[in-house]
């Protein structure tokens, strides 16, 4: 099925042009089915470009990402200062457990065990023990007096996959029967 908005989007994608360059990020970063691949042409670009990289990575979509970024990714937090790993950083936080999990070995130098032990518990977990992590991480939230972006990324991390799961529809069931 073609997709229209896509068509008359992608020839902009990695436009020499910086300001119509953002322009098209901003808009696909808006845009909910965005290819995986757009995202890793725009991370080559960010891998070749280090006049627009900060840019590039700034506006990648981080919910467009596949097994094919991470090496990429790799790359990226081999040749960018310091002072911007960050904006790496978010994107391999963003990635899917199972990506974490695949590439645990590649990713361990810059990534906590904890976190691929909460990776591996979101795949592997028991549904109760998932529910009662989530309800704790939920818990969390409500009584920080200020934003967390770790336990954020937990949570959402956890709607995500216990979407996937399709523990989302027990959970959206127990809700109306408290209701009643």
């Amino acid at each position: 099925m073609s997709n229209p908005f896509l068509e008359k989007i992608e020839p902009y994608l990695i436009s020499e042009e910086l300001i119509i360059q953002e322009f098209v990020l901003h808009a696909l970063n808006e845009y909910p089915n965005t290819p995986a691949e757009w995202t890793n042409r725009v991370l080559e670009k960010a891998i070749h470009s280090e006049e627009t990289r900060s840019s590039l990575l700034i506006w990648a979509k981080k919910d467009a990402l596949n097994e094919d970024s991470v090496p990429l990714l790799l790359k990226l937090l081999e040749i960018i200062e310091p002072a911007r790993k960050h904006l790496v950083m978010h994107l391999i936080n963003e990635l899917k457990p199972e990506i974490i999990v695949a590439f645990e070995k590649e990713l361990s130098p810059y990534l906590a065990k904890e976190f691929f032990t909460f990776n591996r518990f979101l795949l592997d977990g028991e549904e109760e023990d998932l529910w009662e992590e989530y309800g704790s991480v939920l818990a969390s939230l409500e009584e920080k007096q200020f934003f967390d972006q770790d336990l954020f990324l937990r949570e959402k991390k956890f709607y995500i996959c216990s979407y996937s799961r399709d523990l989302m529809m027990k959970w959206k069931s127990t809700l109306s029967c408290k209701k009643n």
